[in-house]
């Protein structure tokens, strides 16, 4: 009978140990080993705390998200959807010549933004049936590839913009890419 006692203690023991480290490793699990700061899994948790609306647009993530609201900052800082389309230098240049009318991309702004919104679209281009129909769309207008990606990161912008200026409103609803 002692003898089972024992060994009952020991397993106990060992499990507590396992379990303190689990949770070390949990906790080591969401920092980055080289910089120590919160990395992809910290933000999977932390994200929908803040704006849960965020993630459930289609092809926003939890690193893509957090972006968007540290560029974002906070509302009122930016004056119109066409001022955050330029932080994140998704608006359009007139790059044209002679009787050719174009507009090239932005290559200024806020380049981590617009990293962020990239991924989205290309996301958005490989699994969203609207934005395939969009962009569809907009090469049957004679669009090449790269305007109708440009053409696409400004309207996930001015989508973004739209949200992000109320989502401290109760209600807001999420609406799909154009």
């Amino acid at each position: 009978m002692l003898l089972f006692l024992l060994v009952v203690l020991r397993i106990a023991g060992l499990v507590r140990q396992v379990e303190e480290q689990a949770a070390q490793l949990a906790a080591l699990a969401r920092r980055d080993g080289l910089t120590g700061m919160p990395n992809r899994r910290a933000w999977e948790g932390e994200l929908p705390s803040h704006a849960p609306w965020l993630v459930e647009l289609p092809g926003v993530g939890p690193i893509t998200g957090a972006q968007i609201l540290v560029s974002w900052s906070y509302a009122g800082r930016l004056r119109s959807a066409a001022a955050f389309a330029a932080l994140a230098g998704t608006n359009p240049i007139p790059a044209s010549s002679g009787q050719v009318t174009r507009h090239r991309l932005n290559r200024s702004g806020d380049r981590q933004l617009n990293a962020a919104l990239h991924t989205i679209a290309l996301t958005r281009l490989r699994y969203d049936p609207q934005t395939r129909a969009y962009a569809a769309r907009r090469t049957t207008q004679g669009k090449t590839r790269r305007d109708v990606k440009r053409c696409l990161k400004r309207s996930i912008a001015r989508q973004l913009f739209k949200l992000l200026e109320r989502y401290d409103q109760p209600g807001v609803e999420i609406l799909r890419a154009a």
